[in-house]
């Protein structure tokens, strides 16, 4: 008996598994709308390449590796306020070993 309720709420057809990709559909729905606005031009594909209809009949892992990569492509990757030198260290260094 314990097996058949566990069956059927945690199944491939189960509520918790159902509410799940309510919920990654609304997620994805929402990233289609905002659209390419805070992404960097590279990415562009992960919005362009597939449809909405196409997105939301992915599994729950491939919704989630979608959503995470559009998360990552969206990331602020600013430049840092102050560019330093990378080889200061080694400038410093053979200076005093020249000297």
């Amino acid at each position: 008996m314990w097996q058949y309720q566990n069956d059927r709420l945690h199944g491939p057809a189960g509520p918790l598994v159902l509410d799940e990709h309510r919920q990654l559909n609304l997620w994805i729905e929402e990233e289609m709308i905002a659209g390419c606005t805070n992404m960097h031009q590279p990415s562009w594909y992960l919005i362009r390449v597939n449809t909405l209809l196409e997105l939301t009949q992915l599994d729950i892992p491939e919704k989630k590796l979608w959503l995470s990569s559009v998360h990552l492509a969206c990331k602020d990757f600013a430049a840092p306020a102050f560019q330093s030198d990378v080889y200061s260290d080694e400038r410093s260094f053979m200076l005093h070993w020249i000297t």
